[in-house]
């Protein structure tokens, strides 16, 4: 039988690939309004609308990310507005970050490699399961794996010079300036780099020190620039300690998450070192250029050092962390998926079946992906935005701007919280070792703030007792308020206030006509924190006080809906 030519696969190849990128766009679109909206989603909204409202983050609003990502999505905040799908639409800004990183990746593979291997690294990239749902999600980490495999392009795919490397530790200041994680990545760089120039110097060539130091010193200019003028704009504005602190002394805690487990963990990295150090050089060594072979044995082992020292040394790991990763492990497999399945139609005959195994090595990988996916979290799942949506139409129907809400991250987006930190792990962490102190119940009463979210086991105990004796449910959320009970017209009901605000006596049935605090009740009244009574008459049955805003807006509500479209 004749032997297929070198290049028939190429056309199959082809259209898988293609119909890989088709799937991963369409899965894309749907998890876009499909996917579970994750918590540090309207966190970072929330920031963002900070920026918006001329509110200065780390001094006037809680965050402990760094900086860059917030400042830079500001404007297009303030062109969505204030609306309760502000979380679909700013995924759909997402959508082109996303595309960025792919398309670096296949800019870095096509020169390292080939351009079906570009193809091929894009279609494994964008159908991964933490790539996929990961990148729709509005958050910093997908700006962060931009700057990241934007620095990666500029260092693998040409020369060295000093312009170069002024570009290349720039993009490296602006990922510092967008996530902190970045000190892991680059000094996962650092050690691949060290293992690249030994196997260039075994191979026999030798670099000039002098144009190494000239490159690392433009380098270094680059990378302190960025942070630099981060660092100048919050110090001008009075803002540089509490910066300090949210971007590193917040998120230092000992024994944080993976960190009780204890040391054992560091073995992780010391592990995979040998396995890597192997590999590396087997991919330095199949290259006929050195240079070529270094640069893809630096971008071998800059992904397996960072992956390995994520899970070795991070405390917390979370899917968002694996996006700088995703696309360097692509582009540095999908030559390998395709030496597989082109060296296997020269095996010999004895094993028909393995060949046709590894012939068909990218689409076995493409179809796990996507089954992987699934899995993971079915496209086919209820729309889980819903929820978020419901939530800010509430808070937006209830509340005007300057009313606080207390919320657990900022997930109410529009408003205030009258308690500084956002409670999330690191802060629960931190409140649990008593280097926060639980003041929810004071900012509370010194801010009357008059809505909370639900309740939940993620607020501070303290806290946590106190909205529940002092907020009753009001749809998603809770608002200030007290249940009275059924009146009998001879005993007045005794009741605590514990947040100073405007409250109105509401009944079961028709009006309220009793006495509060001992005098007639017209309407609404203002209340000080303390001991209060209601006697009321029989007819009027239940009766509840709320907060007389939420009244007011209920019966506006039920008005407009009682007056129909048009």
């Amino acid at each position: 039988m004749r032997s297929r030519p070198a290049t028939e696969p190429k056309r199959p190849r082809g259209v898988l690939i293609a119909v890989s990128l088709t799937a991963a766009a369409a899965l894309h679109a749907v998890y876009v309004v499909h996917h579970r909206v994750n918590t540090d989603e309207p966190q970072h909204l929330h920031v963002g609308w900070a920026w918006v409202r001329g509110l200065l983050p780390y001094r006037d609003v809680f965050d402990n990310h760094s900086p860059l990502f917030s400042m830079l999505m500001a404007p297009a905040l303030r062109a969505i507005g204030e609306r309760p799908d502000i979380v679909f639409l700013a995924r759909l800004l997402m959508l082109p970050l996303a595309a960025l990183v792919l398309g670096l990746a296949w800019v870095i593979a096509r020169k390292l490699f080939s351009t079906q291997a570009a193809f091929l690294a894009v279609a494994l990239c964008a159908l991964v399961p933490d790539f996929m749902l990961a990148s729709v999600e509005y958050r910093t980490d997908l700006l962060w794996a931009v700057l990241w495999m934007a620095a990666m392009a500029i260092l693998l795919t040409g020369p060295l010079t000093r312009a170069r490397g002024f570009l290349f530790g720039l993009a490296l200041g602006a990922a510092l300036g967008t996530s902190m994680k970045t000190s892991l990545l680059i000094a996962s760089l650092g050690a691949a780099g060290a293992a690249a120039l030994f196997l260039l110097r075994a191979r026999g060539v030798r670099l000039r020190l002098s144009s190494l130091g000239a490159w690392g010193a433009w380098t270094l200019a680059g990378v302190l620039l960025v942070p630099a003028l981060l660092v100048a704009f919050f110090a001008s504005h009075g803002a540089l300690k509490p910066m300090l602190y949210g971007t590193l002394s917040h998120n230092l805690v000992p024994k944080l998450g993976l960190w009780r487990e204890g040391a054992y963990r560091a073995l992780i990295p010391l592990a995979a070192l040998p396995f890597l150090w192997i590999v590396g050089r087997r991919i330095f060594e199949r290259a006929d250029d050195p240079f070529l072979g270094g640069k893809r044995a630096l971008l071998f082992l800059t992904a397996g050092v960072y992956y390995a020292a994520l899970h070795g040394i991070w405390p917390l790991i979370t899917r968002q962390d694996a996006l700088p990763f995703l696309p360097m492990a692509a582009v540095s497999v999908a030559p390998f998926l395709l030496d597989l399945a082109g060296g296997a139609r020269t095996w010999r005959p004895g094993v028909p079946g393995l060949v046709r195994a590894a012939s068909l090595a990218p689409a076995a990988a493409l179809a796990l992906e996507i089954a992987w996916t699934q899995r993971v979290e079915s496209v086919w799942q209820r729309n889980d935005t819903e929820h978020e949506v419901s939530l800010l139409s509430e808070v937006l129907r209830l509340t005007r701007p300057g009313d606080m809400v207390m919320d657990l991250k900022g997930e109410t987006i529009f408003r205030e919280r009258p308690f500084y930190f956002a409670l999330e792990t690191i802060t629960q962490a931190r409140i649990a070792d008593g280097l926060i102190r639980d003041d929810i119940p004071e900012r509370l009463i010194a801010t009357r703030t008059p809505v909370a979210v639900a309740d939940t086991p993620e607020l501070p105990q303290r806290g946590r007792a106190f909205l529940n004796a002092n907020y009753v449910p009001l749809g998603a959320l809770r608002v200030l308020g007290q249940t009275l009970g059924p009146q009998d017209g001879s005993t007045a009901a005794a009741f605590e206030i514990g947040v100073p605000q405007r409250y109105a006596v509401i009944c079961e049935r028709g009006g309220a006509t009793g006495l509060l605090d001992g005098t007639p009740y017209h309407g609404p009244r203002e209340l000080a924190q303390g001991r209060h009574t209601y006697l009321g008459s029989r007819s009027e049955g239940r009766t509840m006080l709320l907060w007389a805003d939420a009244v007011g807006a209920t019966h506006r509500e039920n008005r407009s809906d009682s007056r129909g479209p048009g």
